[in-house]
């Protein structure tokens, strides 16, 4: 097992080399790569590999309406068996997170037939990079 220490606190000006980067290599994101949009926008961590809406057409899908009580956890457990898979959902619709303003009533929502397909379609795009 390695240890690390860090002095945070030193006189010695080599002590405070770039602690961000010493921080960033024991952070869990340190493997996720820094995108932008558009040279005008701010860099974000790319904690999500880009997937195009024709790689998710391609899985195997249902169409419901959303209705107003609808919750987007609830609809994840009911119809994914785990309301964990919220996500699956948003990322299905491009929604950006579950309380978007785009979703209303009536909307028609796209769920996966299995959440492991999109999954592996993630896991896939991961292992190609």
């Amino acid at each position: 097992m390695n240890i690390v220490v860090i002095q945070i606190c030193g006189r010695d000006s080599r002590q405070n080399k770039s602690l961000k980067g010493i921080f960033m290599a024991l952070s869990r994101y340190d493997k996720f790569s820094q995108v932008r949009s558009n040279s005008k926008d701010p860099y974000r961590l790319e904690t999500f590999p880009s997937i195009t809406h024709e790689e998710l057409s391609i899985i195997p899908h249902s169409v419901v309406m959303w209705k107003e009580t609808d919750r987007m956890d609830a609809m994840a457990e009911d119809l994914l068996g785990d309301a964990r898979f919220w996500w699956i959902i948003c990322l299905m619709n491009n929604l950006v997170n579950p309380f978007s303003y785009n979703l209303l009533p009536g909307t028609l929502i796209k769920i996966p037939h299995e959440a492991a397909s999109v999954v592996s379609l993630i896991k896939r795009k991961q292992e190609s990079k």
